[in-house]
């Protein structure tokens, strides 16, 4: 009786040559032709970030992982509070958190901006006061409660803030994990703007 050898399995295909000199340049030039590709698509506009969503008017809910958030005045006013220029913002907002969670994690999910000239408001200026009690600043969100609130930012310094005619608070993607330095558990933007909601000045 024949016997059969084994059948061989197919071996992978090594494209590169053998030599490890070689095989460097071969890499160097499968790396090049990328980075050509890649600088090709930047320059067409391949790369770039799609443009932010058109503003949506005051009483739009906007939301995201971390909070909702019902802009209920129809303007946010510029006015001098501690000393400082500040711009407010009157809704009502709801943590989404199932615990508790410190004001200054939503510092980086809100990216408000004057217009025209879109000069950045302060995030880390952030500060929330309930209505109920407005001589008290909050330190921490409670978990899905709605409060009816005042949000306010420290507007920059110079005639931006009493030039504009336009608040754009931009909210973000929100993502619950560790940070860069700290590696407690907080609530980071991921850069992603989610909506924006476009309020007209009012002097104070």
């Amino acid at each position: 009786m024949a016997h059969h050898a084994p059948a061989q399995e197919p071996q992978p295909v090594d494209i590169l040559p053998q030599g490890p000199v070689a095989r460097v340049l071969a890499m160097g030039g499968f790396v090049g032709v990328a980075g050509a590709l890649v600088l090709t698509l930047w320059q067409v506009g391949g790369l770039e970030k799609a443009p932010p969503p058109a503003p949506v008017p005051p009483g739009t809910e906007v939301r995201n992982e971390l909070f909702a958030l019902t802009v209920t005045g129809p303007r946010a006013v510029v006015a001098d509070d501690d000393f400082e220029t500040r711009v407010q913002v009157s809704g009502e907002l709801t943590s989404l958190s199932k615990e508790p969670v410190r004001v200054s994690d939503l510092n980086s999910v809100f990216a408000p901006k004057l217009a025209p000239g879109d000069a950045a408001l302060t995030t880390s200026s952030l500060r929330i006061r309930f209505d109920r009690s407005p001589e008290r600043f909050v330190t921490y969100l409670q978990p899905e409660v709605t409060e009816r609130v005042t949000l306010s930012w420290a507007a920059p310094e110079g005639a931006a803030a009493a030039e504009a005619e336009e608040v754009l608070l931009a909210v973000t993607g929100a993502a619950y994990e560790p940070g860069f330095t700290d590696q407690r558990l907080s609530w980071w933007t991921d850069n992603e703007v989610l909506q924006v909601v476009g309020l007209p000045i009012e002097q104070g």
